[in-house]
């Protein structure tokens, strides 16, 4: 995507993972895709064209 990096990357998707709860920032160094993220990956997303 054209879309820039954000600068602080690790805050982005800490709160991402609090609003969204799609993400599991636990361990920022290991993020992983929560359950709820995986259902809204596979079943939201606009399938690929």
């Amino acid at each position: 995507m054209p879309w820039r990096l954000p600068s602080n990357l690790r805050n982005n998707l800490q709160k991402t993972a609090f609003t969204k709860g799609w993400l599991d920032t636990t361990d920022t160094d290991k993020i992983t895709i929560t359950p709820q993220g995986l259902n809204f990956v596979e079943r939201e997303l606009p399938p690929k064209k």
